[in-house]
């Protein structure tokens, strides 16, 4: 009977030792599992954060307000607006007027016919040019510091010579007259002045152009 119980308790150690054992094995294969997860989430973490950079950032360069720059076609500008590192665009006014133009035909003038002409001057695409206008007033209080724009203020100023040394219609019309910037004469200064007697005007265009159309 001793030998029995013995026997039987021997059996129940062993079993509950191979309990234990499967036990103790079955949780570390659940760290492992995690371990693994863990570090495939990881990887999956720096894969997402590698992929998530930008390749085609780019960094353009930097254009101030004032600047004299040339087109490809070697037409020569200034630059109205400034325009940073991450701006693939720059507003620039023309140096020289493109002719007086009849201010009924303006819109479709700038849109179309010299529009056409800067892509046939440039080799440019549809997309490079996002805008073209004439000079507005908000652009003349920027450039000349005045608080108010109005007919006959007197806009010379030192380094501004580019603005003001050629005479170009802006947008902003006064009592049915449009608003031109007048180049000095013999009498007056470079002033704001009045369009009157006439539907024809010198014409200096602002575009919002694409960085890569400037010469180098």
């Amino acid at each position: 009977m001793d030998d029995s119980n013995s026997t039987n308790l021997t059996i129940i150690v062993v079993l509950l030792l191979f309990i234990l054992g499967i036990g103790v094995f079955s949780f570390s294969l659940k760290l492992t599992s995690k371990d693994n997860i863990k570090k495939e989430s990881n990887n999956e973490e720096i894969i997402n954060e590698d992929t998530s950079v930008d390749s085609s950032n780019k960094i353009y360069k930097v254009y101030k307000s004032g600047d004299s720059i040339k087109l490809s076609d070697n037409s020569s500008w200034h630059v109205i607006n400034d325009s940073g590192s991450n701006e693939d665009e720059v507003t620039i006014l023309s140096d020289n007027d493109i002719g007086k133009i009849n201010i009924k035909d303006m819109d479709n003038y700038l849109e179309e016919t010299y529009y056409n002409q800067l892509q046939d001057n440039l080799n440019i695409d549809d997309t490079s040019i996002s805008n073209i206008r004439l000079l507005d007033i908000d652009d003349i209080m920027t450039l000349t510091s005045l608080s108010n724009i109005i007919p006959g203020i007197k806009i010379e100023k030192q380094g501004l010579e580019w603005l003001y040394n050629t005479s170009t219609l802006t947008s902003y019309i006064e009592d049915g007259n449009p608003i031109l910037i007048c180049s000095k004469d013999n009498t007056n200064p470079a002033r704001i002045c009045i369009g009157k007697g006439s539907d024809i005007f010198p014409v200096r265009p602002v575009i919002t152009i694409n960085k890569k159309y400037i010469a180098k």
